[in-house]
């Protein structure tokens, strides 16, 4: 329902169309007359309507048979003229009126401005008695003609609005209240009425604007203040549906709800919020990292809202990460879980992925401090335990290659601390210690007797001789023993304080562990790669 600040007209929907409908007048606020003169031209008031009060006060002196007589009778002196022209007023009949007051002006300049601001209000009552019989044409024309004599008075212009709504001529409105606002830039009333505008017809992202700088200009402002908490209103109502919505899994009719209530409170970042996580869902990864940002944004500190922002903030770099990562798109998807761990330092899932990534990528090194990172985390994580197997075992064998005996022997040991179950972790292949590489593949060997990279190594190292009698023998016999004290009691998993997958200085700047954060969503992310459990 549009009103308009400071007269009783307000804007409703009627069966009919939208109409402007006399509403009760607010405090300061004087009623519109509901008498009117004839639209004939005649000097009768309409049938069955009241006069307006003190109506005939001032025309006593001259009856109404006294004016019908002046009236038929010869030219009257200006004077006569502006005291008929009164009296007609006072009885309501307002054409008269208008048409004495312009016979006053053609007679000459010496009263012009104050017949000019009498012809105005009686061009403005008469328009206002034409808005009581919704006679919006009419109206319009009366109030427009009123603001020409008084270009000043701005409160006929905004009664011309209120006729145009009426007529549905919005642009022309919005004109000229674009205008008033010019003109008068510290009038909260127009603030509101131009909001009152947007809200009827649905831009309420604009009406909140126009509510915000009214209360700027007047906090005590009572229509601003309602205006505002009924667009509140309808954004929680439509966030309570969006989230009904999202729980039945209808994500497209979520969103359109969370939009809706955007719009009716900008500022609101639990809105953003909501959004954000609704378009992570859809997988639209840019504009939920834009809805989030401007919800941290909009925190003004660390509360609940701030952390549950950053909370989905986390989760979407971690989910569009993995959507890289699955396109192959790989220094992208490091890049992204480096901004994610900017913001959570306490969860092991976003170590774990960007070690994924930097394994894929044959960074083996910093793949591996990501990995140490997750299990210092998450101590005996048995998920990652195999990852920081993985890396090592490869980091032995890029050793091996480069004849970096000693080191590879301490990294293949550090291997088996972290995963004894798996077989091919057992196969150190030094070719200084024949020996232990034999043992070493006994244990692969039952491990995973069918292995063909362990069966190719043992008939290598023990050449014409089948697999049983070799698994029988007093070597298999003996590192059948290790192996199971092994299982049974597996060594505590250590890290080499000498490797340089160890030395922080050696990690990205922009990714360096700091300290870790206070809190983190309670559910955890997974790992991009699947490995046996």
């Amino acid at each position: 329902m549009l009103q308009a600040p400071g007269h009783g007209w307000m804007l409703s929907p009627s069966p009919q169309g939208r109409a402007l409908r006399p509403a009760a007048p607010s405090q300061g606020t004087s009623p519109a007359p509901s008498c009117w003169g004839g639209g004939d031209g005649g000097s009768h008031l309409a049938p069955g309507h009241r006069r307006h009060r003190g109506c005939g006060r001032g025309a006593a002196s001259w009856g109404r048979a006294g004016l019908l007589r002046a009236a038929s009778s010869a030219p009257l002196g200006a004077e006569l003229y502006e005291q008929r022209a009164e009296a007609f007023l006072q009885l309501c009949d307002f054409q008269s009126a208008a048409l004495n007051f312009r016979k006053v002006l053609a007679l000459g300049p010496a009263r012009e401005q104050h017949c000019l601001a009498r012809l105005a209000l009686v061009l403005d009552l008469q328009g206002r008695c034409l808005l009581d019989q919704e006679l919006y044409s009419e109206a319009l024309e009366a109030f427009t003609r009123a603001a020409e004599l008084q270009p000043h008075r701005r409160v006929f212009r905004r009664r011309s609005i209120l006729c145009l709504a009426a007529l549905n001529k919005f642009p022309e409105c919005l004109r000229m209240l674009n205008r008033d606002l010019a003109e008068d830039v510290r009038n909260p009333d127009l603030y509101v009425l131009r909001a009152s505008f947007y809200e009827h017809f649905g831009q309420l992202s604009l009406c909140h604007q126009d509510i915000q700088r009214a209360l700027e200009l007047d906090p005590q402002h009572g229509a601003a203040q309602a205006l505002r908490q009924r667009l509140q209103r309808r954004g929680l109502e439509a966030k309570a549906e969006a989230a009904s919505k999202a729980l039945c899994g209808d994500l497209r009719g979520a969103l359109l709800r969370i939009s809706f209530a955007i719009e009716t409170n900008p500022s609101a970042a639990e809105f953003f919020t909501l959004r954000g996580a609704l378009l992570r869902r859809l997988k639209d990864f840019g504009a939920a990292l834009k809805d989030l940002a401007k919800a941290r944004q909009l925190c003004a500190d660390e509360g609940p809202e701030a952390q549950e922002a950053r909370r989905q903030l986390v989760l979407t770099y971690n989910d569009r990460a993995v959507h890289c990562y699955a396109r192959g798109q790989l220094n992208e998807a490091v890049m992204l879980l480096g901004e994610a761990l900017r913001d959570e330092r306490t969860e092991e899932g976003l170590y774990v992925n960007r070690g994924d990534c930097f394994l894929r990528l044959g960074e083996l090194a910093h793949a591996l401090a990501d990995y140490q990172q997750a299990l210092e985390l998450s101590p005996g994580n048995l998920g990652v335990q195999r990852r920081v197997a993985a890396a090592l075992h490869e980091l032995g064998r890029r050793d091996v290659a480069a004849r970096w005996y000693q080191q590879a022997e301490a990294r293949f040991s550090a291997t088996i601390e972290h995963d004894p179950q798996e077989a091919l972790h057992h196969l150190r292949l030094c070719p200084q210690k024949v020996q232990s590489t034999r043992e070493d593949t006994l244990q692969s060997l039952r491990l995973d007797p069918t292995d063909s990279e362990i069966l190719s190594l043992t008939h290598h190292l023990f050449p014409r001789t089948t697999v049983q009698p070799i698994l029988r023998s007093e070597t298999g016999r003996l590192t059948q023993e290790t192996l199971e004290k092994t299982l049974q009691s597996p060594p505590e998993p250590t890290i080499l304080a000498d490797d340089t997958w160890c030395d922080s200085s050696r990690f990205p700047r922009k990714w360096r562990p700091q300290e870790a954060q206070q809190s983190w969503p309670s559910q955890s992310l997974r790992g991009l790669t699947s490995r046996k459990t």
